[in-house]
This record gives C-alpha cells, structure tokens and sequence, in this order.
C-alpha cells in the first residue's frame, strides 16, 4: 500500500470500426490476468476517462481543481447520492433478481491524510438543493445494530388483530448512512449476537428486514438503503473479520482507493452548481417515473462480450470482496443511464460502469491482496529463517507492535498462503514461508 501511485488519466475507451460498441481499453485482457503476487508492493492505479461520463463526470471535472479529493472519491460520493435519492424505483431485473440504484461504497484511505471524506462536503451543497427532504430526514449515521438499521426504515406495526395503527412507521423508505468511521461499525459487527452485518447484506438484496428477536414486530418492506463509508487501510485491516469477507458482506460494497489530490492550504474557490442542480431534479425525476430499464441492442453485445471473464472471479479474500461484479457493474451502468435520463443502458453506459469497476476492482487487489510495511516486514525475516510468533515482535518490532496486532498480521500472510505454521523437532510451531 505505500507504494500505491493512484491517477486519474483519459484514454480508455475504444471504439470498433462499425462504431456501434464500445469498450473499456483492455478490459478484458485486465479481468483475465491473475492478481500479481502479494509480495510486490509498487503498484500503479488509474481511473479511466469512460467513468467519468455524463453529467456525474461533469460534476468531477469542475470539481477536481478546487478540491483536494481524489476524482474516485467524488465520482462514487455522486452516483450513490442520486442512487439514493431516486428510490426504488427504476431497476434492472436479472432473472428473479430486481437491481434498483441503491449502492454501498467504502473509502479506504492509505493514511488519515487520505481526504476521503473531503469529497462528501463539495457535493454535499449540490444535494441538499436537489432533494431538501431527503437532505434533512433520509440521511443518517450511527451503525449500531440490524434493529437500529431496520427502524430506520420500518413499517407500521398493527394490533394483533391487524386492524389499527399502534405505532406508525416511516413512509420515505429512502435512507443513505453515512459513516465517517466505519470501523466503528466494524467493531460492532464483531459483537455477539450483533446483526447489523446480516442486516446490510439482506437490504443490499432488497429483501424484507425484520427483527430476530421474537417478541418485535420491527419489520421493514421495500427499504432503499445506501451505504458511505470511510476508513484506514490500517483501521479496515484491523476491523474487518476474515468471516465478514467472506460471507458475503464485503461483495456487497464498492471498495474505493483514494488519496489527497493536490495541495489546497486555503482550500478551493466556490463554484456555481445551478445548471448541474436543474439537471440533477429532472434526472431524479425521470428515474422515478422508470420501472424495469433494459440494455439497448449494442450494450446487450458488449455485456455478452464481458461477462464470461467478468464472472469469472477470483481466489482468496481479493476474490470473496468482488464475487458480485455483474451485480455491480449492472448497478453502475443503471445509474449512469438514468443521469443522462435514458429509458435503456447503452453501451456508454456499460463502459462507463465497467471503467469504474476496474478501478474498485484494482482496488480491492491492493487492499485485500496487497501487504502493509509491517506485513511485509514479518515476510523479510521469515525469509532468513522460521521464528515464534514472539520472537518475530521480538526481533522484527522490537516489541513495539502489539501481540495481537502481529497475531493479525500472520493471519493474513497465512490466509494468502505466504505463510505456514509447523512445529520443530521439539514441538514449537514456528512461522515460515511456504514452499512455493
């Protein structure tokens, strides 16, 4: 992760000659390749010029410089504000599968410095114009709990013979949380009997929410809840347990890299948002009159062209994080067809969408494949020799790094397969590299 030279560079979008398709630049030579090895630590992280389309990209581009937030930052801040704001509505259907615009994101900043949540204070001024209701009531913080989460959203409750009101529910069933830190909500997660992570994944999938707890009656039917949140790679390193990456609960998010862009000691001058705020109320408009939105013939061709490698996934926790790229990239594309106020997704779409995918995807590589300074540093001593897990605080940190904080560590390195734990001839288990 230190050596992680993120950029925002334009051409990445070619067109066949009969010009009816296009496509990301080597996208399906990149969804081919097999993540590089995690040993290597230089690596270079592009967001392409096709997901900057429309008028979400217009918005990046008039904000970029006068912000020291990174263009992916921004981008995602914009589409889930809009997905949120035109509820469930406008969907694409995949088989009994319903994809409506709701999306979650999460931020992953290399160091506190990261200015990830510099972008939500910009494009704040833009939202709160286009929709004041929602600004004011459908946007909230505080995970804490499924029920918590649930309540936000949830429906009326009636009396047990189903014919009056007790307790009136809430009828915007929109809702954005945002979580400036999220490893707070991590740390709840990993409460027993917590069911918050559960609770996310069913909304995600747009099923009915509801209570475990027997004597509630909290429930909550055709929720529309979105997801921002903001974290360290040391802090999400720490905080996210090998269960919640791998049960489902880390594909269901857009893992975004970003950094600061520039140096503003004084901050950006004010720009004028009239134009793109009309513009934002009649898309949000058109989204809500839509229902079901299909691909047109040449997006239909492209998506034919991509999703057998699209699909085809990856091992490892860097797999388990982008299991559900379809389903991603379909969300995408959905949004982007309804900011341009168009009754299907066209191939601009498509592109667009999968351009901002590889960057989430090449993302995700680095953050659930690649190794932290200290990780690597453990990996540097066990290539001398096998040591205890003691003797490497001992003699790699110097019994600065807390136990428990290296314990981790060697969980990860032995969870990418780095690294092996055996016993010597007298029965202590010593840490090693394993045979490659």
């Amino acid at each position: 992760m230190a050596d992680t030279n993120i950029k925002t560079i334009m051409p990445s979008v070619s067109v066949e000659e009969d010009g009816d398709i296009a496509l990301p630049a080597d996208y399906e030579q990149l969804v081919a390749e097999q993540s590089s090895s995690p040993r290597e630590n230089a690596h270079s992280l592009i967001l392409g010029q096709a997901a900057l389309h429309g008028l979400a990209g217009r918005i990046v581009w008039k904000l970029e410089p006068e912000t020291e937030a990174h263009p992916a930052a921004m981008l995602i801040e914009i589409l889930m504000n809009f997905g949120s704001i035109i509820g469930r509505t406008a969907h694409y259907e995949v088989e009994d599968m319903k994809h409506y615009g709701n999306i979650n994101a999460v931020r992953v900043g290399q160091t506190s410095k990261g200015r990830k949540g510099t972008a939500g204070a910009r494009i704040n001024r833009i939202f709160k114009d286009v929709d004041p209701g929602w600004f004011v009531e459908r946007r909230v913080s505080g995970l804490s709990s499924g029920e918590g989460l649930v309540h936000q959203v949830r429906d009326d409750v009636y009396n047990e013979d189903g014919d009056r009101i007790v307790e009136k529910g809430v009828a915007d069933k929109r809702l954005l949380v945002r979580e400036g830190e999220f490893a707070q909500a991590l740390a709840v997660m990993q409460r027993q009997g917590n069911t918050l992570s559960p609770t996310i994944r069913n909304a995600w999938d747009g099923l009915a929410l509801g209570s475990l707890v027997r004597s509630s009656q909290l429930a909550a039917t055709d929720a529309h809840i979105s997801i921002l949140g903001d974290i360290t790679q040391e802090e999400l390193n720490f905080m996210l347990s090998h269960a919640d990456t791998f049960n489902g609960f880390a594909n269901r998010f857009f893992w975004v890299l970003t950094e600061r862009n520039g140096v503003k000691p004084f901050g950006g001058e004010e720009l004028e948002w009239k134009q793109e705020i009309e513009e934002l109320k009649k898309a949000a408009e058109f989204a809500r009159k839509q229902k079901r939105v299909f691909m047109d013939h040449n997006a239909r061709r492209m998506w034919a062209r991509v999703y057998p490698k699209l699909s085809e996934g990856h091992s490892g926790q860097f797999g388990a994080a982008t299991s559900r790229a379809e389903a991603q990239v379909v969300r995408l594309a959905l949004l982007y067809a309804l900011l341009d106020q168009s009754e299907y997704i066209r191939s601009e779409h498509l592109a667009a969408a999968l351009t901002f995918w590889r960057y989430c995807e090449e993302s995700a590589r680095l953050i659930f494949g690649a190794l932290t300074p200290e990780q690597q540093k453990i990996v540097a001593a066990l290539e001398r020799k096998p040591l205890t897990q003691g003797a490497i605080r001992r003699q790699v940190f110097s019994d600065h790094r807390p136990s428990g904080a290296v314990a981790l560590d060697l969980a990860k390195l032995q969870g990418l397969k780095l690294v092996e734990l055996v016993p010597d001839n007298r029965g202590v288990e010593l840490y090693r590299l394993t045979a490659r």
